[in-house]
């Protein structure tokens, strides 16, 4: 009865604007419960739970009563070395609602946060921000500037318009606000998806951080394919961008290796079956089996060589990798494309992102 009351006295201020006060806004059609006042404001999902008519008092004490089943901000904080270093195999039960799950994701990702000088070049409007998407989506569909080969798989997508414009627009948002927050020392990358080795790339301001990643995007479009196959990867990109093009360098220059040593292999075996001396009938000499066998081991060889460049031994291999990952800043920005000092004669598809 009440609930029409209140709704009687907005209609009677709308029909006597007279009076001075702001006129309210018309009421929503009446849809039984759901037409009753929200539970708290701006609370995010949980401010869209309806609360039935309640006493003041019980309905305070049923939100308390909820909000104590809940894990608060410093709570995890004060937890969160307990639970990263928690490793039973066996659940523990950290996580127990949607709600502590933002929390607990939040707090977890602000451990890996970096003390950074403020920048005063960060977009701020929408103007700003538009722009930004603009350069980002030119840089990922310009491939005349790029260094890849006609055989790149991420070149001939992007040729063949295997990714629509929108496909594109919507997978360079998160990019940008990985970026900005990445300049801003916020870490979106979790553990699972980094290693020790891959520090934070500090740039002095946005502008710096930003450019570059529109540089690679511009060079490399393995980079604007990994941004569709993995979801972790606009975030690993944006917190090191130096560090990730190194590596899809590195993997560049061992796969070309690869690609020669498994031409010259199919070609040694060729010509191993065609030099086979004839018998009687035409039949080739020989053990047969033991002439398959052969060949298998033959064709067998570019997996046992998988991780060798030009080196004479796999130890020496895995040593020029990791010399490769650890070679310094890439080629400068003085008119030197960024894989201009790598061998691209051969593009075949990249191990990892």
């Amino acid at each position: 009865m009440a609930h029409r009351q209140t709704h009687a006295a907005l209609d009677l201020d709308r029909s006597n604007p007279s009076n001075g006060l702001p006129l309210p806004l018309p009421s929503p059609p009446a849809m039984n419960h759901l037409n009753a006042p929200y539970q708290g404001q701006g609370a995010g999902a949980h401010a869209m739970v309806p609360m039935l008519h309640q006493a003041p008092g019980a309905r305070d004490t049923e939100a308390n009563r909820k909000e104590s089943l809940y894990l608060s901000h410093l709570e995890v904080r004060a937890r969160m070395p307990l639970m990263m270093n928690s490793i039973t195999g066996q659940y523990q039960g950290f996580v127990r609602s949607y709600r502590d799950y933002d929390v607990v994701n939040c707090e977890y990702l602000r451990t890996f946060n970096t003390q950074v000088e403020e920048s005063t070049d960060i977009p701020r409007t929408d103007e700003q921000y538009s722009d930004c998407i603009r350069q980002l989506f030119e840089a990922a569909t310009d491939y005349r500037t790029t260094t890849e080969s006609a055989k790149s798989t991420a070149l001939n997508k992007l040729k063949r318009g295997d990714w629509s414009d929108l496909d594109m627009e919507l997978i360079l948002w998160p990019l940008l606000v990985a970026t900005i927050e990445a300049q801003n020392g916020k870490c979106r990358l979790p553990r699972y998806a980094s290693n020790a080795k891959e520090k934070y790339n500090n740039f002095d301001t946005f502008a710096d951080r930003f450019g570059y990643i529109c540089r690679i995007l511009r060079e490399c479009k393995d980079v604007v394919a990994s941004l569709f196959k993995d979801a972790t990867y606009r975030n690993r990109l944006a917190w090191r961008p130096e560090t990730e093009l190194k590596q899809k360098l590195t993997n560049r220059k061992l796969n070309g290796s690869r690609s020669r040593k498994g031409e010259a292999t199919e070609e040694n075996v060729q010509e191993d079956k065609n030099d086979e001396p004839a018998g009687a009938g035409g039949k080739s000499r020989g053990n047969s089996s033991k002439n398959k066998r052969r060949n298998s081991e033959n064709h067998e060889t570019p997996m046992k060589k998988k991780r060798r460049t030009s080196s004479s031994s796999p130890a020496d291999a895995d040593a020029d990798a990791d010399a490769e990952a650890d070679a310094g800043t890439p080629p400068g920005w003085a008119g030197d494309s960024l894989l201009s000092s790598f061998n691209t004669s051969s593009d075949e598809e990249m191990t990892g992102n």
